[in-house]
């Protein structure tokens, strides 16, 4: 998965930032091995979210091949031919490869699915109970890993919500606007209709686990940012209550 793929690339970026903020901070925030520990707490959180919504992509994309093979799998193989001349010269040929089946494929992306799922959901539970035990810990708090987890999720989730999206909905419309007449393999004249279409089903899976991610991402990261917000509010005003005169 293209889009999936390329989150590797902002992660290593990201956690790079992510270092290089921290330790400007040192200066009002004293480094701790509690806090080092709440630091790959977070992100080891983040990986286990990530897992588990590449699972949840893979769980749509096989699917959506229920309904269709081909929304989800592209029917290329080996093509093979045999060839007959009659008494004139005259050859004819007939295609003898096998069909394309996908139905293996599939069953394999749904164990990969609910693997990448459920060790997702292991890894962030393990490592929020650490986090939270870290944080009542001297120094197991700091500022920088708590701001910068949010803006973890917002950027890995945002670049695979909107390219998810845009290659989502181009081949979706591709798909289904291609004229189903068959085509051929170059050079070998095998028809194969349907099979040369380019699915859609990667594409339309990340997207549709990706961009409710971000969207929960972005409200979390604007919640962050308002005023006060990693203060600890003030108590209401009681009115009512007598003044001392």
């Amino acid at each position: 998965m293209t889009a999936l793929g390329a989150l590797i690339v902002v992660a290593i970026i990201g956690v790079i930032t992510w270092v290089v903020i921290g330790v400007r901070q040192r200066a009002s925030e004293p480094a701790t091995f509690a806090g080092a520990g709440s630091f790959y707490a977070h992100l080891m959180s983040i990986l286990g979210v990530t897992m588990a919504l590449v699972g949840g992509a893979i769980l749509i994309k096989a699917l959506l091949a229920f309904a269709d093979l081909g929304y989800s799998y592209q029917g290329l193989g080996f093509f093979g031919q045999s060839c007959t001349s009659n008494s004139s010269g005259v050859s004819t040929c007939t295609n003898n490869a096998p069909p394309f089946d996908a139905a293996p494929q599939r069953t394999a992306d749904l164990i990969l699915a609910g693997a990448l799922i459920l060790i997702g959901a292991a890894v962030v539970y393990v490592h929020r109970v650490l986090s939270r035990n870290l944080a009542t810990l001297p120094g197991g708090h700091p500022g920088w890993v708590q701001q910068g987890t949010v803006i973890a999720f917002t950027l890995l989730f945002g670049f695979a919500a909107v390219f998810s999206l845009a290659t989502g909905l181009s081949s979706l419309v591709t798909f289904f606007a291609t004229s189903g007449t068959p085509s051929t393999v170059p050079l070998s004249g095998v028809p194969v209709g349907n099979a040369m279409k380019q699915p859609f089903g990667d594409a339309i899976g990340a997207a549709v686990v990706f961009v409710p991610a971000w969207i929960f991402a972005v409200r979390a990261l604007l919640r962050a940012l308002r005023p006060g917000a990693s203060a600890s509010p003030a108590p209401p005003p009681v009115h009512g209550t007598a003044q001392a005169g």
